[in-house]
């Protein structure tokens, strides 16, 4: 039986290759990284991609990534140098077996599983993580449209900082959820620098900032995200059970926030694309029912 998180890295990141590999192979380039992220670096302007970002500013967003990192780790006012960057390296590789991220994985790969049809799912670029606060999008394969966003958030009832220079108050992280839901929305969604559209019937890369998308909180406790963890296959494109029990959870809790929103003041677009998810949750719901 697994039970470290080293195994569950191991597993969860042979499937996150997996899905790189099928949608590079879609695209003909590698659009994802092999850790199914928004690799940053195919937006770089270029012959092929004339319309795509500036060489700097490229490297200005590789660099701020590196600044964050820095600031949530504790090492921003640690000199330059090999002490630094080993520190840096210890704590992103502790990071990445923290339950959080291995959450992030296993939602990423579940959300595959049963939308892969019809929608891509992917992890965020590391700049729309660490600037916009974004774990994961879901785009149409369809329309190209970014259906929505994702933030995911392990539960338990222990208060949590959240580590922004802008924000550095303490509350439980279903208070901080439900307020970040609202005020995301309030403020005019959020918004992601790297993402994909659609082209003449087929996706592409798309170079502008897309905005006004509603964002949404992937809850899972403690005790099910152990389940999930456990119960994970992650050789098969099939969901089994366990799987399948936590995305219905997913979904409803989805449901639940999107009445929410209809509650609050917010900009228009914004509550068209809350419109147009909820025709998405239809289409979704049914994807399921082939399970």
């Amino acid at each position: 039986m697994k039970n470290k998180p080293e195994d569950y890295q191991y597993d969860l990141g042979r499937f996150m290759d997996d899905i790189a590999t099928s949608v590079n192979a879609e695209f003909g380039e590698e659009v994802l990284n092999k850790d199914a992220s928004i690799n940053i670096n195919q937006w770089k302007r270029s012959a092929n991609f004339p319309e795509g970002y500036p060489k700097q500013g490229i490297k200005d967003d590789r660099d701020e990534v590196i600044r964050k990192k820095l600031l949530y780790s504790g090492l921003s006012k640690m000199a330059d140098g090999e002490d630094r960057d080993k520190k840096l390296a210890e704590w992103e590789k502790e990071r990445a077996l923290s339950k959080p991220v291995l959450l992030e994985l296993a939602v990423t790969a579940v959300f595959h599983k049963v939308l892969g049809e019809k929608f891509i799912v992917v992890r965020s670029s590391t700049f729309d993580d660490y600037e916009n606060g974004v774990d994961n999008i879901i785009i149409n394969k369809e329309t190209g449209d970014v259906v929505c966003a994702f933030d995911e958030v392990r539960e338990n009832s222990a208060a949590v900082r959240k580590i922004r220079e802008d924000e550095m108050v303490e509350m439980t992280r279903t208070e901080d959820k439900e307020e970040k839901i609202k005020r995301k929305a309030r403020n005019g969604g959020t918004k992601i620098k790297y993402s994909f559209g659609f082209d003449n019937g087929k996706l592409v890369k798309k170079e502008t900032i897309t905005t006004s998308i509603p964002m949404f909180y992937i809850s899972v406790e403690a005790g099910e995200l152990d389940k999930l963890l456990e119960g994970m296959n992650c050789v098969s494109d099939k969901p089994n059970a366990v799987e399948l029990e936590i995305f219905d959870k997913l979904i409803a809790s989805l449901e639940s926030q999107v009445e929410l929103l209809h509650h609050e003041n917010v900009p228009e677009p914004v509550q068209n694309n809350i419109l147009s998810f909820e025709k998405s949750l239809v289409e979704i719901k049914e994807l399921r029912k082939n399970f």
